[in-house]
């Protein structure tokens, strides 16, 4: 029934725009077990449009169904979809690099990763307009981009025990033995 197909991804499309995929406190795992179970929705949505629309072509000049609507749902859950899985690859790699000896950081690679995500967030909001890309990703990029120069000085490979030793005595606390971000 075409009806039903139309209401169906009308649905889809609501749920798309809802909170469950827009609220930037929610886990991005659980964000993206539900992307996961929309995917399977729509791919059923679009075997049985298809399966529809040959029906149609069938009986020649009858042409009821379009793909607007199913094209519109994807368009939007492969943004939710980007979006999200971006958010989630980020934050696993702050995550290690919080939780990381500062001696075992790649500063150099954590100053590209950090560009990259910048240069994401900006293709990413000039493709699809939308705050929520800001919001998520730009802004906690844009953080770790500011601490970058001190982070580069502080990661060369040629700091000795005794540069920390001198840096933690300007600072007033004794030097540990290993330390994370």
């Amino acid at each position: 029934n075409i009806a039903f197909h139309t209401e169906e991804l009308g649905d889809i499309l609501k749920e798309l725009g809802s909170s469950a995929f827009t609220d930037t406190s929610l886990p991005p795992t659980d964000v993206l077990a539900r992307l996961e179970r929309i995917s399977v929705q729509l791919r059923i949505a679009e075997k049985n449009l298809e399966q529809c629309m040959a029906y149609e072509e069938q009986f020649k000049n009858v042409a009821l169904s379009d793909r607007t609507s199913l094209d519109e749902a994807l368009q939007v859950f492969a943004y939710r979809e980007e979006l999200w899985t971006r958010v989630q690859k980020w934050q696993d790699a702050e995550h290690g690099w919080l939780t990381a000896s500062f001696s075992d950081l790649d500063v150099q690679s954590i100053g590209e990763t950090v560009t990259t995500y910048l240069k994401v967030a900006h293709k990413l909001y000039k493709q699809y307009k939308e705050p929520l890309v800001l919001e998520t990703l730009q802004e906690s990029a844009d953080r770790y981009h500011q601490w970058m120069p001190p982070l580069l000085d502080l990661g060369n490979p040629a700091m000795q025990r005794r540069h920390w030793k001198v840096i933690f005595e300007h600072l007033g606390v004794p030097a540990p033995t290993e330390f994370s971000l």
